[in-house]
């Protein structure tokens, strides 16, 4: 496995003010090293030198784009970005010139079992920089903010420290100030507090806002135009945001509400000029919540005085380029073609974020009139560009972006077989050209040629039932199975045979599990694996409706996410596609409860299972409030202090169904920290497995120095990794 990661390699160095900032990792040393170096120039202004790649490795179209564009400047239409596999700016090249070392992770981590870093945070000037650390695995941090000096290259000064609190901490308008959020007892960060750096002890801090309400979790970020910093309070079903105004000098700031909380209202949000831009499940003229979200503004002057939080949605306005309305698939009517996320705002251009057609999408809104100084239009039209890329089934992501006055873009672009590259995207050019900055390098002679990959569809009409008489709906939309294997493996087949199979599931909190390209599974498919990765209902890769809405799986239909899971894996079979004693079934933490769940329905289908610190014991943590998460989560599964929900949730919870039957050879993980799923619950899983179940073996292997995430060792988290694989090589060949 290690010889398909590069073991000395450098991030995407990411322009941010008058440097560039970056990371490092080198040969044998576990942990990161952050960096900068200098700005040499304006950055974009060298894109005139960039060459083109190899065009043979284009389509067909993008070679004729290029040429239209090297010609004279060629146009595409509005809805359509230069979809190229890019051009390359040797400028952007990280070679060590003039690299100033801002925080080395290996010399901290040597007197720490593990340690991880939350966050990262530049402060105004570039003089200071502020980093969390986890050195428990339990997600409780320490702050550390250090002076900058740029003729040292580590050990930087320490001017101030405070400990034991949430990871995310954002800068003020200056150096002078900071903000972070306090834990409560069930570690759910509720309080946010204002810290004068290097003069205050933090029992001095002023106290900004609190959450009251146990389901809302309280984060914090900073506008990309670095006026307000944004205090966001939510649950999984409703957010609620409040603002502080960094250029209000007026003595202790007061948090500015955008929208009073209703439940089930969700919204995200960004500034520009002289508006707030959201993402959001409701509007002003649409008093019933959409499924999906919609793109509107906000006046900031609103918020500022105060009417915002009388008069709520009703000044909100949507944006008329970008409806919610109007695109619907036909084939798939339960989906529209187009869904959204979030929205970031730039001095000259927005971006958002979402889903088209079911995978990660990326578009670019130019306006088509400038705004009158930072005044413009409550409902501004723009120019609509889709980030746009030949490669089927893969993934387009926002990358790192911190200018506000910036005019490239950073996307990132991977599938299953092609690893990631981060591209810059110039908006000032009409076609919208991108700029490879870096491509992931895989050593130990990867190519992506070798690999293939496909989508393949579970029908309704061959789901069946399953034998505890939980059934799929007849109406029930198809699940999507994402594929990929070595092709030499299987030549001449469109789709492999007799194949042994490890199938990946999750299935919960609208998550997507995206295409994504990840050299940790190349030692199965050297070995003739087929990696699957089953896309079921609990998701977000359909939409919001795939999750929660009339055909999703949450509270009272959850259970069509473990039905879901079962009903691949006999499509698996069925289809000749495995082999039918080698499908091995793996799911980490909410995944871990789907492949519990679906190994009660149906233990004989699968072979192996592989259970990540998984949440199994669902009732016992659901009725202890005092467990962490376990309010916020009521959301998510139901409050089993209702009868309805009680009843349900123990027909599904994966050790209060354990069957007397023979169940497959399994692998459960846990970490002794973790505060998301109690180490004793994957352990209580296997106890009962071992004394009802037969078959097995039924393994446990718990971390005793880490927490939900396994290992903060990239070398020591590969072990873990290679020996979960090897536990499913070992079973799947003895078969």
């Amino acid at each position: 496995m290690k010889s398909f990661m590069k073991e000395s390699d450098t991030s995407a160095p990411v322009p941010h003010g008058p440097y560039e900032y970056y990371r490092r990792t080198v040969e044998s040393k576990s942990y990161k090293i952050h960096c900068r170096r200098p700005k040499n120039m304006e950055y974009g202004d060298n894109l005139e030198a960039a060459k083109p790649l190899d065009v043979e490795a284009v389509s067909a179209e993008a070679a004729k784009l290029i040429a239209e564009m090297q010609a004279d400047g060629g146009k595409l239409p509005d809805d359509k970005a230069l979809h190229v596999d890019g051009f390359y700016d040797p400028s952007f090249e990280v070679t060590g010139e003039d690299e100033e070392i801002l925080l080395d992770e290996n010399e901290e981590a040597k007197v720490h079992a593990h340690y991880v870093v939350g966050c990262v945070a530049i402060s105004p000037s570039h003089q200071l920089m502020a980093y969390t650390v986890d050195t428990s695995g339990y997600e409780t941090y320490d702050l550390r903010i250090v002076r900058l000096d740029t003729a040292k290259k580590a050990n930087h000064e320490l001017v101030d420290e405070i400990k034991n609190i949430d990871g995310h901490v954002t800068w003020g308008k200056d150096d002078d100030t900071i903000f972070y959020c306090k834990l409560d007892d069930a570690h759910r960060p509720y309080q946010v507090y204002r810290h004068t750096v290097a003069e205050s002890a933090d029992d001095d801090d002023v106290k900004l806002f609190e959450e009251s309400d146990e389901r809302h979790w309280v984060d914090l970020s900073k506008t990309r135009s670095g006026r307000f910093v944004v205090i966001s309070s939510d649950s999984p079903e409703t957010s609620e945001a409040h603002v502080i105004d960094l250029d209000d000098n007026n003595g202790t700031p007061t948090p500015r509400v955008i929208a009073a909380r209703e439940h089930g209202c969700r919204y995200t949000l960004d500034h520009r000029g002289s508006l707030f831009y959201l993402v959001a499940n409701r509007s002003a003229n649409k008093t019933k919540e959409y499924l999906e979200s919609t793109l509107c503004t906000l006046p900031v002057s609103a918020v500022l005085d105060g009417s915002a939080k009388e008069k709520g949605r009703t000044l909100w306005r949507e944006v008329p380029s970008f409806p919610y309305e109007g695109e619907k698939d036909p084939e798939r009517p339960e989906r529209p073609i187009r869904m959204l996320e979030s929205v970031s705002c730039f001095q000259t251009f927005l971006a958002l974020s979402g889903r088209r057609d079911g995978y990660a999408a990326v578009w670019v809104l130019r306006p088509k009139s400038a705004p009158q100084g930072e005044h413009e239009e409550a409902t501004p039209d723009f120019h609509v560009h889709q980030v746009f890329f030949q490669e089927p089934g893969s993934t387009v992501l926002e990358g790192p972006n911190r200018d506000y006055e910036s005019k490239m873009l950073r996307v990132c672009h991977e599938s299953m077989r092609m690893p990631s590259r981060d591209l810059d995207l110039d908006t000032r050019a009409e076609h919208l050209p991108l700029f490879v900055v870096k491509q992931q390098e895989v050593p130990g002679g990867y190519d992506q040629k070798d690999y293939r990959t496909a989508s393949v569809a579970v029908p309704p009409e061959v789901r069946s039932t399953c034998f505890d008489g939980d059934e799929v709906e007849a109406n029930s939309p198809p699940v999507r199975m994402t594929l990929m294997w070595k092709a030499d493996m299987y030549e001449g087949e469109a789709i492999p045979k007799n194949a042994p199979v490890l199938l990946y599931a999750y299935g919960a909190y609208g998550v997507c599990i995206d295409p994504e390209f990840d050299f940790k599974r190349l030692p199965l498919l050297n070995r003739g694996f087929v990696y699957a990765i089953a896309h079921v209902r609990g998701g977000g890769e359909e939409g919001r409706n795939w999750y929660e809405g009339a055909t999703g799986a949450k509270y009272l239909t959850k259970k069509r996410t473990f039905l879901d899971l079962v009903e691949c894996a006999r499509y698996l079979k069925r289809e000749g596609i495995c082999a039918p004693d080698k499908l091995c079934v793996e799911g980490r933490s909410a995944g871990g409860l789907t492949v519990g769940a679906a190994l009660n329905l149906d233990p004989g289908v699968f072979d192996c299972a592989i259970a990540g610190v998984p949440f199994v014991d669902i009732m016992t943590t659901m009725c202890d409030s005092t467990i962490p998460l376990t309010v916020t989560e009521w959301e998510e599964w139901g409050n089993p202090n209702e009868t309805a929900f009680h009843d349900y949730m123990c027909s599904y919870s994966p050790i209060d169904n354990v069957r007397g039957e023979k169940y497959p050879p399994m692998l459960c993980t846990s970490g002794l920290h973790d505060p998301r799923v109690a180490y004793w619950e994957p352990l209580k899983w296997v106890t009962t497995l071992r004394d009802t179940a037969s078959g097995g073996p039924f393994l446990s292997k718990c971390d005793l120095e880490s927490g939900h995430f396994s290992a903060s060792d990239r070398y020591r988290y590969l072990r873990e990794r290679a020996y979960e694989l090897a536990f499913v090589i070992s079973v799947i060949s003895n078969k």
